[in-house]
């Protein structure tokens, strides 16, 4: 029966999660540990990928391919203490997996229907087994050790979406109300009021926390708040991957739908407010910078904490902290090279100084998301991702969509199995896509006055990480000439500030030439680490490895709907 493999198959998936958590009680340190999880992340990702294509599963393959692990990392007793559990663990997994593939298309409509009470129970109880693990898991990896009680929120995550920080912050959030051991709800401080802080101090909030929501600036969200030139959309990341098109967030608190940035803050500000007079248990400070927190009293497994700040009077009795502080904002790399930060509300074009007779010429350096949005942006008129997407007829193609994912699957097999991180995306892309002739209705966005140049150190191109579909658009834009590239690691000494003709710009050297350019947009991204080591040193200091270990942290995103339930049920447990 249908449902009997499948009970198998997670009653296998449950026992290979036990054997790789195992480490939180037996005493490995959190270094050890994120290998073990490392591997889990590994193994779950070929698991995933071979149950998404129903090929069957050859426990020999994947046996050697946690050899290959272990002899990477034999001078780590996590893998040499798992060893013989895991790959038990790994082949009963297998085995079931074999079985549901092979049942999978075979049951008839009456099995299915007289399965359908079983197949429920257990899904039941494998999502919530799935939510607390993870909930734990975050716990974990945002706790700074030594320091009970507090908590970084996502500062050193890679992915940087307004989506992905309200994830993080609703999964944080839950898993503190929900192992919190007070007979009472907890007194939260969140420090920081940007998309991430203001969603978990939502989240505390419906949980039933008292929460003081501390930030330095004179506004809530004041990084994104004035920009109307960023099209903010919570699922085409995620392209070409089913439901990436709808414009919701589908979020269970703040939510929002696609829209420029400041009217998606708009969106989210409202919600928080009405959230602010329906609950009654939210403090605001403003202007508020954090200059200390530390411990007044209670003891070393339960401390009390007390916020400082510049010339204010400290906030006292917090029971947990949570610093939502961001990423920081780009900083200058050299410095006769202004830098127009990605929030910056400044359009790339210079109206009215260029036309088509005398082009303006505009350089975008890097290969993450920030460079690639931004070589759209100078290519057309008020560039929105949807828009484009329904202009290229051939991008809806399922088999299309398919090698784009298959390429994704190997670019990441490559990078966990090897480490290189320099996956070759071009030459797929070029295969796939090299056909496509961009239409008359995008040909009429482009802006006839720019020239756009991308340049990015990279061999492909571009890297593992950022937007299948901003890479897909680039290298559409490329192929049809419209985009020109430059592969150079660009250095100070290669960028001279110049005034030709009274045309004040840059000279860009390549390796057998010099280019001008009216425009430099220096597209390397932010330096998190050192945001967080500027403003909170001492923190800084003990953080250890939880840079790692929020890195690894991966999360089911649809679980968020099930927290929210969660977080009502607690708030019943502190009323009750």
């Amino acid at each position: 029966m249908p449902s009997i493999h499948k009970a198998l198959f997670l009653k296998s998936a449950d026992a290979l999660n036990s054997v790789l958590r195992e480490g939180i009680s037996t005493g490995l340190s959190s270094s050890e540990l994120s290998i073990v999880w490392d591997a889990a992340d590994t193994i779950n990702l070929i698991i995933a990928s071979l149950t998404a294509v129903k090929e069957e599963a050859s426990s020999d393959r994947l046996l050697k391919f946690i050899d290959l692990y272990i002899r990477h990392n034999s001078n780590k007793k996590a893998y040499q203490l798992k060893r013989s559990e895991l790959c038990l663990a790994v082949s009963n997994l297998l085995g079931s997996l074999h079985l549901l593939v092979l049942t999978d298309d075979d049951d008839d409509d009456d099995d299915d229907a007289a399965d359908d009470d079983d197949d429920l129970v257990i899904d039941s109880i494998e999502k919530q087994t799935d939510i607390d693990n993870d909930l734990r898991s975050v716990l974990l990896a945002s706790n700074v050790e030594e320091t009970p009680n507090c908590y970084i929120l996502g500062c050193f995550e890679d992915k940087k979406t307004f989506l992905t920080q309200q994830e993080r912050a609703i999964w944080l959030s839950t898993a503190i109300l929900k192992f919190w051991r007070g007979s009472t709800a907890p007194r939260v401080a969140v420090i920081g009021s940007g998309i991430a802080g203001v969603t978990a101090t939502a989240c505390l909030s419906t949980g039933g926390a008292e929460v003081v929501l501390i930030e330095k600036s004179d506004e809530l969200i004041p990084l994104q708040r004035r920009n109307d030139t960023r099209y903010i959309h919570p699922h085409l990341y995620d392209w070409p991957k089913p439901s990436s098109l709808s414009s919701d967030a589908r979020l269970p608190i703040l939510n929002w739908v696609a829209d420029f940035a400041d009217k998606v803050v708009a969106q989210i500000e409202d919600e928080f407010y009405s959230i602010v007079d329906e609950n009654g248990n939210i403090e605001i400070e403003k202007s508020f910078k954090v200059t200390g927190v530390k411990p007044h009293s209670g003891n070393a497994r339960s401390p009390k904490f007390a916020i400082s700040g510049k010339s204010k009077e400290p906030l006292m009795g917090f029971d947990v902290v949570i610093y939502a502080i961001g990423f920081g904002v780009e900083l200058p790399k050299f410095s006769h090279v202004p830098v127009l930060g990605y929030w910056d509300n400044t359009p790339l074009h210079a109206s009215g100084l260029f036309d088509e007779n005398m082009k303006g010429n505009i350089l975008v350096s890097g290969c993450g998301d920030g460079a690639l949005v931004d070589v759209l942006r100078g290519r057309l008129r008020d560039f929105n991702h949807s828009e484009i997407l329904e202009l290229i007829p051939e991008l809806q193609d399922e088999g299309i969509k398919t090698k784009l994912l298959d390429i994704e699957r190997e670019a990441i097999s490559e990078k966990i199995t090897v480490r290189r991180g320099q996956f070759i995306f071009s030459p797929n892309y070029y295969k796939i896509l090299k056909d496509i002739k961009l239409s008359t209705e995008i040909k009429k966005l482009l802006h006839p006055a720019y020239n756009i140049t991308f340049n990015s150190r990279r061999p492909g191109k571009y890297k593992l990480g950022s937007s299948i579909l901003n890479r897909v658009l680039v290298q559409i834009f490329i192929s049809n000439g419209l985009v020109n590239f430059r592969e150079k690691d660009i250095e100070s000494d290669n960028v001279t500030a110049v005034t030709i003709n009274g045309r004040s710009g840059y000279n860009v050297k390549w390796v057998d030439e010099e280019e001008f350019f009216d425009k430099i947009l220096l597209r390397y991204g932010v330096d998190s680490s050192a945001h967080f080591e500027r403003s909170f040193p001492a923190v800084f200091d003990s953080c250890g490895e939880i840079q790692e270990r929020q890195s690894r942290l991966r999360l089911i995103k649809q679980a968020s709907f099930n927290l929210y339930n969660e977080l009502r049920d607690i708030r019943l447990k502190w009323v009750s």
